[in-house]
């Protein structure tokens, strides 16, 4: 990020994440690029930075294959009983994407918390207790079939972070989808 003079350059790893970096409220130039690959960057992106905000960047591939990003507002409230849960569809082959938080006495049919209809490139907040929850995100076709993009292991929602998940698309699965969970 860029202001004035100001100039912070961070390198991270696929599905990896940045320190919290504190800056001054104010607008900033936002850049990217790709392992170094120069034909999948960004640059001049704008990003504002209010007053008492904390705000969560992700860098992607889109659709066409482009590098660039997608901002969102942290929660800045201590995480120890009930969690903020950022959820974002990075994803273009399917919009509407349903992800369940599933605990171990539920089903998705039961589960109490869900995310249903996530569009592509599309970030939500859900707000769950301290618990273990397995994540099952799946693709209605509004016919007659459910896709099952991917299930994770039991994640313990238990310490004091923020949470963001992502579903994506992977070479590393059998279904071609994964979910990221990032905290």
């Amino acid at each position: 990020m860029v202001t004035g003079s100001t100039s912070t350059s961070i390198e991270l790893a696929a599905n990896g994440l940045s320190n919290f970096n504190t800056v001054d409220f104010g607008d900033y130039r936002l850049s990217a690029v790709l392992g170094g690959d120069a034909s999948l960057s960004f640059n001049n992106r704008l990003v504002t930075l209010n007053q008492s905000e904390s705000n969560a960047i992700l860098l992607y591939l889109d659709a066409e294959n482009n590098l660039t990003s997608l901002a969102f507002e942290e929660s800045t409230l201590p995480q120890i009983y009930d969690h903020q849960i950022e959820v974002s569809n990075l994803s273009p082959d399917f919009f509407e994407v349903d992800l369940y938080f599933v605990r171990k006495d539920e089903t998705i049919e039961t589960a109490q918390y869900q995310l249903l209809g996530l569009d592509y490139a599309d970030s939500r907040s859900l707000t769950l207790p301290s618990d273990y929850y397995e994540l099952i995100s799946v693709y209605d076709d509004n016919i007659d079939t459910q896709i099952l993009l991917d299930r994770s292991e039991l994640i313990a929602l238990n310490v004091e972070a923020n949470y963001i998940i992502t579903i994506e698309k992977t070479l590393d699965s059998p279904t071609g989808y994964k979910i990221s969970a990032l905290f």
